[in-house]
């Protein structure tokens, strides 16, 4: 139980400790700051603590050997402890590498955890009933832990570990679902935006004259893209607002100038720089996202296929006056339904849909 217990505890301080070792240190720490992909999606504490990730620190499986860190007061401090603490950091994106200055930071956080904890045994904490609802509130994540990780090595071993998604796949999905990479028309433009009908009109004429947008641009606008001389960028429909978008895509050919526009934002001069029709994005382009897909959409069928399989060889029994009492201390006392076996019980027991 003390590996779990420790597991669990280690997941939930793992950011602070991370966060301290990250602010507190500094020069080789900067490189463990870059930001990491959010593709790993968002990870609970317990879930990272299931799924370790390799680091500096656990690629040598010569190194697995826990050595004595430190010692307080006698008590020790293992490498092993470490390393766990900066496979959750990793799991969560916090740290890259185990630099020297990132384990330092751990290291003098599990002293000062030592130095607390040993405190707290000699002012008799250990018999503090709040010490010890914690530690049956332990107990009851440990037994969720180990369901958790059985559950998420079962589903490995039997399904998940086995799916691959083929360059067919890829290409047969592609070809029959090109509506989804559609990319509508879009247009690159450029304006001046001023306060008054009066100084856009102004604008146009000398425009039509044969000034420089860009250097009108720069000169006249309020715009923050007056800078660019007002260079906007590529933009489709619905990114704009309604009357500049209109007036924009109704300009024929690149180099056309409107008359002066009224949005709520003030009155533009708007200049058609290019102009793009409307395509499907080729397959090189998207084929990460369709193996994704793909790939996600196997993963969920092979799960339902397992647990529908699992449910209908169950005996599974549910006790809805115990349900409806769940985290309430007064609930009344347990009444037992009939029991149900097989296909109606795994029927019955599917969460209702809202």
């Amino acid at each position: 139980m003390k590996k779990f217990a420790l597991a669990l505890t280690l997941a939930v301080m793992t950011a602070l400790v991370c966060q301290a070792a990250l602010a507190g240190s500094s020069g080789a720490v900067q490189e463990a700051k870059k930001p990491v992909s959010t593709a790993n999606a968002v990870k609970t504490d317990k879930a990272a603590a299931a799924t370790p990730v390799k680091s500096a620190a656990t690629t040598d499986k010569a190194a697995k050997k826990p050595h004595t860190v430190a010692t307080v007061n006698g008590e020790k401090i293992t490498s092993d402890t470490i390393d766990m603490i900066i496979q959750q950091g990793a799991a969560r994106g916090m740290v890259q590498q185990a630099n020297p200055a990132i384990k330092k930071a751990i290291l003098g956080k599990l002293i000062d955890m030592s130095l607390f904890a040993q405190a707290a045994r000699k002012a008799g904490i250990e018999n503090d009933a709040d010490y010890k609802k914690a530690v049956e509130m332990m107990k009851k994540q440990e037994v969720l832990f180990k369901k958790q990780v059985l559950s998420t090595l079962y589903l490995r071993k039997e399904a998940l570990d086995s799916i691959k998604v083929t360059p067919e796949d890829i290409k047969s999905y592609y070809d029959n679902n090109k509506e989804q990479f559609k990319v509508g028309e879009q247009v690159k433009a450029s304006h001046i935006l001023v306060a008054t009908e009066a100084e856009a009109k102004a604008i146009k004429a000398k425009l039509d004259k044969g000034a420089s947008f860009s250097k009108l641009a720069k000169e006249k606008s309020t715009d923050p893209s007056a800078s660019r001389g007002g260079n906007l960028g590529w933009f489709g429909k619905g990114m704009m607002d309604p009357d500049f978008e209109k007036a924009a895509f109704a300009l024929k050919k690149v180099g056309d100038v409107s008359e002066p526009v009224k949005t709520k934002f003030g009155w533009h001069i708007i200049k058609l720089t290019g102009r793009k029709a409307a395509s499907i994005r080729p397959l090189d382009k998207v084929k990460e996202v369709i193996k994704q897909k793909l790939l996600q959409d196997k993963q969920k069928e092979a799960y339902d296929g397992i647990l529908a399989k699992l449910k209908k060889a169950a005996d599974i029994k549910i006790n809805d006056t115990a349900l409806s009492g769940a985290g309430d201390k007064s609930a009344p006392a347990a009444k037992e339904t009939a029991p149900q076996t097989g296909s109606a019980a795994a029927k019955d027991k599917e969460p209702s849909k809202k």
